[in-house]
């Protein structure tokens, strides 16, 4: 929590990574955007959902609710690879502590003898459960955002953080049968190639040069800080 609450490199890249696909998302909730195809029907009145689908076992239900489920993957799938993008776009932004706190944890795991599956499991939970997923759920405390986010808004945020999880862990888990139809259309290495990128580079090495270079030609005409840190950043300018 103290990566993205505290450090002004971390906000600085979740809110490069993560602001325009969440403010796509927040314009986009009229619907709950389920991943568990079970659960797309109850989330309808008993009126409502006679009117959208009709009556419940007739061939119209059928066609209605597979039409139904077609645009709620299709909006997941859109979703999902905007947060993906937005990620890779800016991963030369990603704090180089904890790139290098990832890669420290590779290294000791694996010389360690532990499975392989498990050292990728922690990887993924430093860089994914604990702070690139908290942010897109409960984006404000972050700095990304500072608009209202509804409720049906809010749960969207939290299926797409969920298929960020799932993907970063496609190589060594399965996915469940009723929800192939969604993940069918996400490439399997769609995310787990961010954190393979990370663990490939080298600490002063080819990696780190070419993050050093992308970042020197990234412009940024705004940054979000706050006061207080204005304040230390002119004093340190006055005093230079």
């Amino acid at each position: 929590k103290s990566f993205s609450d505290q450090l002004f490199s971390a906000r600085l890249f979740l809110t490069s990574a993560l602001y325009e696909p969440i403010l796509c998302l927040l314009t986009d909730d009229e619907i709950f955007l389920d991943i568990d195809p079970a659960k797309a029907v109850i989330r309808f009145p008993p009126q409502e959902r006679l009117r959208r689908f009709g009556a419940e076992g007739t061939e119209e239900y059928r066609v209605n609710l597979a039409a139904h489920r077609k645009q709620i993957i299709a909006k997941l799938v859109g979703h999902a690879r905007r947060f993906v993008s937005g990620i890779r776009a800016n991963i030369h932004c990603l704090p180089a502590f904890l790139a290098a706190l990832i890669r420290n944890i590779f290294t000791c795991m694996e010389s360690s003898g532990v499975e392989a599956r498990d050292v990728w499991a922690v990887c993924t939970d430093v860089l994914f459960n604990s702070f690139i997923c908290p942010a897109i759920v409960d984006p404000e405390p972050k700095g990304i955002i500072d608009m209202p986010i509804s409720y049906i808004a809010r749960f969207n945020l939290m299926q797409v953080a969920q298929i960020l999880q799932v993907l970063a862990l496609w190589k060594w888990e399965e996915i469940q049968p009723q929800q192939q139809d969604l993940y069918q259309e996400l490439d399997q290495g769609l995310v787990a190639g961010l954190l393979e990128g990370i663990l490939a580079q080298e600490e002063g090495g080819a990696g780190a040069a070419v993050a050093e270079t992308v970042a020197s030609q990234t412009g940024r005409l705004a940054v979000l800080i706050t006061a207080e840190q204005m304040q230390r950043l002119t004093d340190w300018l006055r005093a230079v």
